[in-house]
């Protein structure tokens, strides 16, 4: 409870007053300070709040490992961090956090993909909310250059978890998306447009929408066969009316705009106008564009 008041101040500022009320010379006080310096990517600090932490408790502590194997994945130590979750794993091998670490660092260490796979199935068949483990075995199917299985997954993260939305885009963008070099299929472009339509109520005004709108032009222009797309080519507001280079590089720079109009600093704003007036189509006169190029970069 004492903590919980404390969490709207800096680290800078509870360190402190851990150092002068007795109430806050506690092991959770240290973990809580070594969490959130690790959240500002200062692990020098994180390591000394943790070093505090297990003077303090003294017997083991299977937080201190945990903690630990944090530190270590900030470092990109993803060994040696391993080890210390297998600890908390072999303390509490009921619980899903230390699972879905060590599958984790499975994924990254071994060109195997079966022990990564084994604990976010574990996760995954007890608990659909936990979209993490859904995102773990995406990411694997994704590696084997398995589309369909990996936005199946996907979709069966429930609307009850906090991951449902992120499991929506995330879906979008591997239908479009590029994998092993190859680009979607017309149905799976069609299929994405379609996920656009029922996602745009719940993104549509914000940046995050801009973006994926952005890259799934990007990747339907890069990716159109030489031929066009075919009959079943998902024609309208979003790929354009008609299957064409023209349409699509319109469309593409119409959201780089966007985009830039969006952008966080000068150097990014110039870069996605670069990239819009690239790809516009050479019948619209660049030479009324690159004056308002000037002004606005």
């Amino acid at each position: 409870m004492l903590l919980g008041g404390l969490v709207s101040g800096s680290p800078e500022r509870i360190a402190e007053r851990a150092e002068r009320d007795p109430a806050l010379g506690t092991v959770e006080t240290s973990l809580w300070l070594c969490r959130a310096h690790l959240d500002a990517g200062d692990t020098d600090r994180a390591g000394r709040w943790l070093d505090r932490a297990g003077r303090q408790s003294g017997a083991y502590d299977w937080r201190i490992y945990w903690h630990r194997g944090l530190r270590m994945l900030t470092d990109g130590q993803v060994q040696q961090a391993e080890g210390e979750f297998a600890a908390v794993y072999a303390s509490l091998p009921g619980e899903s956090a230390p699972k879905l670490a060590l599958g984790y660092c499975a994924e990254h260490l071994s060109a195997a993909e079966r022990p990564a796979e084994a604990y976010y199935e574990a996760v995954w068949r007890r608990d659909r909310t936990q979209g993490s483990a859904a995102f773990g075995l995406a990411r694997l199917h994704l590696r084997r250059g398995d589309r369909a299985r990996a936005v199946a997954v996907l979709d069966e993260v429930p609307a009850t978890s906090r991951h449902y939305d992120a499991a929506r885009v995330a879906a979008i963008r591997v239908l479009a998306g590029r994998l092993n070099g190859a680009g979607p299929t017309v149905d799976q472009l069609a299929d994405a447009d379609r996920r656009l339509t029922l996602l745009e109520g719940h993104l549509s005004g914000g940046g995050t929408w801009d973006r994926l709108v952005a890259e799934v032009r990007e990747n339907a222009f890069a990716c159109r066969p030489p031929g066009g797309w075919g009959p079943r080519f998902p024609a309208g507001e979003r790929f354009g009316r008609a299957d064409t280079p023209r349409d699509a590089s319109a469309l593409l720079s119409r959201s780089l705009k966007r985009l830039a109009d969006q952008a966080g600093d000068a150097a990014e704003r110039g870069d996605l106008l670069d990239r819009a007036y690239a790809v516009l189509p050479q019948a619209v006169g660049l030479r009324e564009l690159l004056p308002r190029r000037r002004r606005t970069a």
